[in-house]
This record gives structure tokens, C-alpha cells and sequence, in this order.
């Protein structure tokens, strides 16, 4: 198949979309596919071997960059098959509009909610994702971008998500039909992060770590909190924060406050590979969101056979098996947070164990090599309904 795929993101920009789309790129191309990447931009892209990829850039007004983006894709869809957009929004109208001039197939993955997330951050909206999208209320520009990304989802020939939770969500609130729907499980290659070498400069007994946008639903505070307990018990313990955003002044003060300064570092964002390396050289991952699609830093850590503590939410409820792949904790209780961290810390076997159970779920649930099969699958088919 020719496949034309559209994302807002690439390497060496960090993020899932650039990470999901140059994986899948190089994948597809392996198995004989000819592929074409178009992405935003704001300087050079990564080179991937047989591979065309794209950049437009981000310079000007949203307008500008949307009309540099449908030419881009007029002119690059002429001998493709299908077209797969890395979202419903800022690359997906363009995706739908130049599927349906060039009479292709379209394919929008859906990995969480454009509308909602930046009303969140900017602080438009306080409610979770599920309450507003019941009843949005950040104002008429936020009401747009979701009827737009309603509009998409609705027109496109299927939509790929993460997570049962993220196809309900759809279903419900933007009356989609479950059989327009399919639920592909973010996934890893095994092989690959076995490789992975941890960082050898890291101190702390034990230590800790976190990823993620400086974002409010990503609670990073709760984790901090957390700290301020657990070093009762264990005052050389050690948390390494990879990330940036709006929230790091916030943040590096509350650290000031509790006077953590020793205990708790923020290494800034960092490219794919050195996030890894940090991560293998720690004794425990914690993620603290109370909002997550599937994540995908998750699925990284058990793959680096590092065990988790997280939020009790959906999305992340299909990623752990409380107790037996990793350990889940009741969203806001930073108490019982520092519990789970502390049991895990003391007691070697049981760590043992949920590193070797967790192993066994990524390998039957969220295999790299077998979801993007059933994603080829899935295009084959389409493409041949045409």
C-alpha cells in the first residue's frame, strides 16, 4: 500500500506522536509499504531511511499553517492509497478534506481530547474530561475546535483509539458507532527496550521516577507531596521529574518549600532515548494523572522492567492489574501513594514478581509487532473496500 501519514509532531521533537509515527513509519516500510510523512514543523526532521518525510511549517497564523498543510497533502496524496492523521483536529480536517477530494481512505488515531486538554491547562475549564465533554463551559472558541473534532471523527472511515475507555468516551459523547471504532492497545517493542542501558550517574537509595507535561491533571505536586513522606522512612531517596510546561515554576517552589532540593530533581525535557536511560536506573515508576487516555509511559516502564505506581483512573486500569502487574492507588491520596512506594521498596520478592507478571501482559497485550499486524490488517481492508 502507499499509506500517507499526517502528524503534528516528529522526531526530533519528543512527544507519542512523533515517537508512535516514526516507529510506525519504519515498520511499515519493512513490510514492503511505501510510505510519506507530513508533519508540522519548526526546523530540520529526522531522517528515516525509505521513508519521505515532510515538514511544513509552523511560522504564521493557524490559518496559514492549515492552508500550507492541505497543499502539502493535495500534492503528496496523488499516489496514495489511505491517509492516517495523528488526530482530529490540526492535522485531521486536512487529513478528511484531501481524502475526500482525492477519494481515499481516511484513518484518525484519537489519543485524547483536543478541545478539552487545552481549556484544561489554560484554565477554561476545571472539570475532567468525561464532565466536560457532558456539558463543555470554556467558551465559544473551545466549543468550535470540539464540533470540528466531532465532525472529523464522524466522517472519517475509521478511527483508531488506545483504549476501551477512550472508545466509549467517543461512543457517548460523540454519538460514534461502535463499529466505526477499533481499539488498538499502545504497545512496545520488547526487544528493543531490553537494550536499554540505564543512566549511570543517577544517585538516590531508593529512586524514584516521573514523566509528563507540567499540566494540572498530571498531579506531579501529588508525587512531590509523596516525597515529603517517604523520606522519613528513606531520606537518601531520590526523584527524577522528565518533563517541562507551564506548571514548573509552581512546582520547583513547592519543592523549595518542603525542602526537598536534595531529593528531588527536574531534568527538563529530554529526547526518547535519555528518558529511557533515567527510567532503567531507577527502582520505581509513579504516574499520578487524573486523566489518562492509555499511558504509554506505563507500558515504557514495565518494558523496562521498572514496576509502577499509579492513579486508580480509567485508561490507566487497562495498562495495570492492581497487585499483580503493578500497584494502583485511590486518585488524591498522597498517603497511600508513599504506602505503595514504601511496600515496593521493602519487599524484593514482591517486586520481583510484578516486574516477571508485568513482562508477561506487555508481551500478550501490547506487542508491538502483533498491533501494528492488526493495524495493516486494518488499512488492507479498508483500501480494498474502495
Amino acid at each position: 500500500m502507499r499509506i500517507l501519514i499526517v502528524t503534528p509532531i516528529f522526531p526530533p521533537e519528543i512527544g507519542g506522536p512523533a515517537t508512535y509515527t516514526a516507529e510506525l513509519a519504519r515498520d511499515l516500510v519493512k513490510r514492503g509499504h511505501s510510505v510519506t510523512v507530513v508533519t508540522f514543523s519548526r526546523g530540520p526532521v529526522d531522517n528515516i531511511p525509505g521513508v519521505d518525510v515532510v515538514p511544513v511549517s509552523l511560522v504564521g497564523t493557524m490559518l496559514g499553517r492549515q492552508r500550507r498543510l492541505l497543499s502539502t497533502l493535495v500534492h503528496y496524496s496523488q499516489n496514495a492509497d489511505i491517509i492516517y492523521s495523528q488526530g482530529g483536529v490540526d492535522v485531521g480536517l486536512g487529513s478528511l478534506i484531501t481524502a475526500r477530494y482525492r477519494g481515499l481512505t481516511s484513518v484518525v488515531k484519537y489519543v485524547g481530547d483536543l478541545s478539552w486538554e487545552p481549556a484544561y491547562v489554560t484554565g477554561k475549564t476545571r472539570k475532567l474530561l468525561d464532565k466536560f465533554l457532558e456539558r463543555p463551559d470554556a467558551g465559544l472558541y473551545y466549543d468550535f475546535i470540539r464540533r470540528v473534532q466531532g465532525f472529523v471523527l464522524r466522517h472519517t472511515d475509521l478511527v483508531v483509539v488506545p483504549s476501551n475507555y477512550l472508545m466509549d468516551l467517543l461512543v457517548k459523547h460523540y454519538r460514534l458507532s461502535r463499529r466505526k471504532i477499533h481499539v488498538i492497545l499502545n504497545a512496545v517493542d520488547l526487544d528493543a527496550y531490553a537494550r536499554v542501558t540505564p543512566e549511570a550517574a543517577l544517585s538516590g537509595n531508593p529512586r524514584l521516577s516521573t514523566i509528563g507535561r507540567f499540566v494540572p491533571w498530571k498531579n506531579i505536586d501529588g508525587i512531590i507531596e509523596a516525597m515529603s513522606i517517604l523520606i522519613t522512612d528513606f531520606p537518601e531517596a531520590r526523584l527524577y521529574i522528565i518533563g517541562s510546561g507551564p506548571e514548573q515554576g509552581r512546582l520547583e517552589a513547592l519543592v523549595e518549600s518542603l525542602g526537598l532540593g536534595k531529593n528531588i530533581t527536574f531534568t527538563g525535557r529530554l529526547e526518547h532515548d535519555a528518558t529511557l536511560s533515567i527510567v532503567k536506573g531507577t527502582d520505581t515508576f509513579l504516574l499520578n494523572s487524573s486523566y489518562e487516555g492509555l499511558p504509554h509511559v506505563v507500558i515504557e516502564a514495565m518494558a523496562l522492567g521498572i514496576p509502577v505506581v499509579a492513579t486508580d483512573i480509567e485508561g490507566t486500569r487497562e495498562t495495570i492489574e492492581d497487585g499483580v502487574t503493578g500497584y494502583l492507588f485511590p486518585l488524591g491520596s498522597t498517603s497511600e501513594l508513599a504506602d505503595r512506594i514504601k511496600h515496593l521498596i521493602e519487599d524484593a520478592p514482591r517486586r520481583e514478581r510484578i516486574v516477571e507478571r508485568a513482562r508477561t501482559s506487555l508481551a500478550t497485550h501490547f506487542n508491538w509487532k502483533r498491533n501494528v499486524s492488526v493495524l495493516e490488517g486494518l488499512f488492507k481492508e479498508l483500501v480494498g473496500q474502495r
